[in-house]
């Protein structure tokens, strides 16, 4: 037989029309199979094996409880644990609603001049950076800074990102895509201060309130986060 003017053995010939009967009906195959509802089943099973549900996420702390209580012996892990989320939920909602007063009461003065700075340039350009927090999934140690009395923290969050301009309009990011975020946050220990121990301004209507009372101002209903015994929140940064 001849193809193109090349002559090819019967035998040969044979072979490839086999071959090509062959993949020919691997395709249909695969084709009648995706169109099957045991291709929506295998897809579902495959991608729950490859995927981690969020509630199984590894939070295993670095064990560093000796050193933390050489910088402050007092120090209680499972309420500065709870704090930190209070913390990053209290970030998240100044920056939402460009509301820098909304940090006073934890962060040290150079990491709340730098929040203030980008507020202030949201807010002159008409811009929401929106940091929804829709579940806060966990906070771990991960660094013991001795010399400079600092705990880095790691917390974990599912949040909306997006930035909105005068309008409402979308400008960057998305409404419905929920993201696992990663913030590494470095608290320092302020040392030769008095302690705060008893009253702060409300951030948002100036009222006095009892640090150690329950975190919400009574006047106002704003939530006031306060770190105890001159921990302030150093620095804040998405890994």
């Amino acid at each position: 037989m001849e193809i193109f003017g090349v002559k090819i053995p019967g035998d040969l010939m044979i072979v490839i029309l086999a071959i090509l009967g062959i993949l020919g009906g691997i395709k249909y195959l695969t084709w009648r199979f995706k169109m099957s509802a045991f291709y929506w089943i295998y897809h579902t099973i495959r991608k729950a094996l490859k995927e981690e549900p969020l509630e199984e996420m590894d939070f295993k702390e670095y064990r560093m409880d000796d050193d933390i209580q050489k910088i402050d012996e007092n120090f209680d892990k499972a309420d500065f644990l709870k704090t930190v989320e209070n913390v990053l939920r209290q970030y998240c909602k100044a920056m939402s609603e460009n509301e820098h007063r909304l940090l006073l009461s934890f962060e040290t003065p150079n990491l709340f001049q730098r929040h203030k700075g980008q507020i202030e340039y949201n807010k002159k350009a008409q811009i929401k950076d929106v940091h929804k927090l829709q579940e806060f999934l966990g906070a771990k140690f991960v660094q013991v800074k001795m010399e400079q009395n600092k705990l880095v923290v790691e917390a974990r969050a599912n949040m909306f990102r997006y930035k909105l301009n005068k309008n409402g309009s979308l400008l960057s990011g998305s409404q419905s895509d929920l993201r696992k975020l990663i913030y590494q946050m470095i608290f320092v220990k302020q040392a030769g201060q008095k302690e705060v121990d008893e009253r702060v301004n409300c951030p948002n209507c100036g009222a006095p309130h009892e640090v150690h009372s329950a975190g919400i101002c009574q006047y106002c209903g704003t939530m006031i986060v306060t770190l105890k015994d001159n921990w302030l929140l150093d620095d804040l940064k998405q890994m």
